[in-house]
């Protein structure tokens, strides 16, 4: 696994891809790669991600330990074209979002897409960024998880939006605090 220490608004990156980022040497190459997961994507029961890596070529490569499917295993990520911008780091408290936008998938990806949205639970979409020299693990922990919204597809495309989900419209704190599950704020 790849030695993490770069951290930037929370992000871990490693200092191979941190200066791969900053010097873009001849020799490293970065492959994005990204996965879409959704409770529906199954195979006989077994729910698997849709993995793409950016390059002409599929990678081998291992996933972090705690990844939602497929922990700490070597996992195929198939050649696909996609591009997308990456999240502003800016401090206007703006929720980051990304765009998608992915080629030549009619064949792949339609089908899925397409069973998705007749449910009410959400893609969600994570992207890993891997150095060709070191396919142990990706170089940025925790990868970048978000829930796909704003879904376009035509006969050769599909473009979107990812963020962070309903921000707005969580409770917080998350934990219900109650006698009942803590005994110990009730007096008796």
């Amino acid at each position: 696994m790849p030695d993490y220490r770069t951290t930037r608004r929370g992000i871990t990156y490693s200092e191979a891809l941190a200066a791969a980022y900053a010097s873009a040497p001849e020799d490293e190459v970065i492959l994005d790669t990204i996965e879409f997961r959704h409770p529906l994507f199954q195979d006989n029961g077994i729910p698997f991600g849709i993995r793409g890596v950016n390059d002409h070529q599929n990678l081998l490569a291992t996933l972090e330990d705690d990844a939602p499917l497929n922990g700490g295993e070597e996992v195929t990520f198939y050649a696909l074209y996609f591009s997308f911008t990456r999240p502003d780091e800016s401090d206007s408290g703006s929720v980051p979002e990304i765009e998608i936008s992915i080629d030549n998938v009619a064949r792949h990806l339609m089908g899925y897409l397409d069973s998705a949205k007749e449910s009410r639970i959400p893609i969600e979409v994570t992207w890993r960024p891997y150095l060709v020299s070191d396919l142990t693990g990706p170089h940025m922990n925790p990868p970048l998880t978000l829930t796909l919204r704003n879904v376009s597809c035509n006969m050769t495309s599909v473009t979107a939006r990812a963020g962070y989900g309903e921000l707005t419209n969580r409770r917080f704190p998350a934990i219900e605090y109650t006698a009942k599950k803590f005994p110990g704020l009730s007096a008796r």
